[in-house]
């Protein structure tokens, strides 16, 4: 057998190629941790938020419809009317496929059209926000 004796060039060169191996895993184990971290049963509600017109006056009525087939969602609900400075919560629970109905009578609030909400759900990260049409 014809061995090369080992020079300071080879062990430089395996070294970086240890480097590369530890970075490439790091990043293959950073990648996998973000994606569970960030899987869609675990970050966005299921529930869609839809208004309807309210049959006392012109105000709005939210419809929150939790579209998860077995999980009772606990939420809490944030309205701000900025041309008034006002704020209004309600926490409430939907049960799985149903609507819950949110207006004047449910939280003594008259949603009107440009109003911002947020809706938390307990046990998701991200909060769904928008505006009443």
């Amino acid at each position: 057998m014809n061995q090369h004796p080992v020079t300071q060039s080879d062990t430089q060169k395996w070294n970086k190629l240890k480097w590369q191996r530890a970075a490439v895993l790091t990043i293959i184990l950073f990648v996998v941790a973000i994606g569970t971290a960030c899987d869609a049963s675990g970050v966005l509600p299921p529930a869609t938020i839809t208004f309807r017109e309210s049959l006392l006056d012109s105000t709005r009525v939210m419809q929150v419809t939790n579209r998860s087939g077995s999980e009772t969602l606990v939420m809490k609900l944030d309205v701000y009317n900025d041309s008034y400075n006002q704020h209004g919560n309600l926490v409430f629970k939907v049960k799985p496929g149903a609507t819950y109905e949110i207006g004047r009578l449910e939280m003594g609030w008259c949603f009107l059209r440009g109003e911002r909400y947020t809706l938390n759900a307990s046990g998701y990260v991200i909060p769904i926000e928008g505006r009443v049409p």
